[in-house]
């Protein structure tokens, strides 16, 4: 169980309550322009992240009771944290933290976020189209060595009526389409593809002539390295896997985010906001070297954010609005769940579940979505402490 740990909390305010309303609409981060006037957009910068070592830690079967899912009464009992609460500990008293030291139950995590940008240069040229039907006039296969995933950064995209850019796992035949409007929305970039080899395709319209991809940079992950110290989880680690479908993984940060209204409206974290993101739900099992497996296109919406907030502890969090995937459905349109913020604060001593997407180091759960109950010990108007197993992410 995890010692007393103090959260963030996301405008003072659990899930179970009434929605505040927020507007939703994707701002668009970058523009894709016809003809000749292309526009540009990198990817998110920043330093690549490593991925670690495994150890031991818990036994592989879980205890007995912590697999019973909970009755519809025990549910309606329990608070669900928003994950926009990223957890830390501290003494028993807010605001008193605990300086860990690492002994022999420490062990080692993969660190989040999980990729890293490449340099990749791609140009395809102006190409056109003369025939009286759409036709590929562009393909190449970008290839990175160990890969376990890749996303694409389009620098600059120009394409005439009726045209797309179609990309392909060659590991796994996932595809996505984007065309003008798609490519706005999902910030100029791709979802995430497994595998080590993508085909980048433009299917031209018919009787076109200004057609043109480039592409600088890429987001790879490759063989992770060293992590760090888990430091919020004393003894076992109760985390067991769970499928909630109001609550996805967010890249490229590597957290988590929380649907909140019939608008598909996000929340999460203020410091994991940045680059042109992407909520994914119905995760797969992380790989052996916990590197991360990606769900379908179909299961990848991109976000963009309304408002944001990372000025530590109860003033880190983030509200953001969804995209369509490529089937042209929002987060609720496809599960049709979402958990409202709550009004007001549960009660000292109340249940509180909290699915999330944390670090782990059996590595096939890494990053994936992981479930753990607790007690709220103390609140004040932006923390709450509480003592539920979570890690980063």
């Amino acid at each position: 169980m995890n010692p007393v740990a103090r959260t963030r909390a996301a405008g003072g305010a659990l899930f179970g309550g009434v929605s505040p309303g927020v507007s939703p609409g994707v701002a668009r981060n970058g523009d894709v322009r016809r003809r000749r006037s292309a526009a540009s957009m990198g990817g998110p910068s920043r330093q690549p992240a490593t991925t670690p070592l495994t150890s031991t830690r818990r036994p592989a079967t879980m205890a007995p009771g912590r697999q019973r899912r909970p009755t519809t009464k025990e549910a309606d009992m329990r608070f669900w944290i928003p994950v926009a609460f990223v957890s830390i500990l501290s003494a028993a008293a807010v605001g008193q933290p605990v300086q860990q030291v690492p002994d022999e139950g420490d062990y080692i995590l993969p660190t989040a976020p999980p990729g890293e940008m490449r340099p990749y240069p791609v140009d395809s040229g102006v190409a056109a189209n003369a025939a009286a039907a759409p036709s590929v006039v562009f393909a190449e296969v970008i290839h990175v060595d160990d890969a376990a995933w890749i996303r694409l950064y389009f620098a600059e995209v120009q394409l005439d009526d009726g045209g797309f850019v179609r990309v392909t796992s060659l590991l796994d035949g996932e595809v996505q389409e984007l065309d003008e409007a798609a490519l706005a929305m999902w910030g100029n970039a791709s979802a995430y593809f497994n595998g080590d080899s993508l085909l980048v395709e433009i299917v031209a319209g018919a009787n076109t002539d200004a057609n043109r991809v480039r592409i600088e940079e890429i987001e790879v992950q490759l063989e992770p390295a060293d992590g760090g110290l888990i430091t919020n989880i004393c003894g076992a680690d109760d985390r067991v896997s769970s499928s909630e479908l109001w609550t996805g993984r967010l890249l490229p940060a590597g957290c988590t985010g929380s649907v909140y209204s019939e608008d598909s409206c996000v929340v999460s974290a203020g410091h994991c906001v940045g680059g042109s993101m992407v909520l994914q739900f119905n995760v797969p099992l992380s790989n052996p070297n916990c590197s991360l497996n990606n769900p379908p296109v179909s299961e990848q919406f991109p976000l963009a954010t309304v408002g944001s907030l990372a000025n530590g502890v109860g003033q880190d969090w983030s509200v953001l609005s969804s995209g369509t995937n490529n089937l042209g459905e929002t987060p609720y349109e496809r599960y049709g769940q979402f958990r409202p913020i709550a009004s007001a604060m549960p009660p000292v001593g109340a249940t509180l579940t909290n699915p999330g997407y944390g670090v782990d180091t059996q590595c096939r759960f890494s990053q994936t979505q992981q479930t753990s109950d607790g007690m709220l010990t103390a609140l004040s108007p932006t923390t709450i402490q509480h003592n539920i197993d979570t890690t980063g992410g």
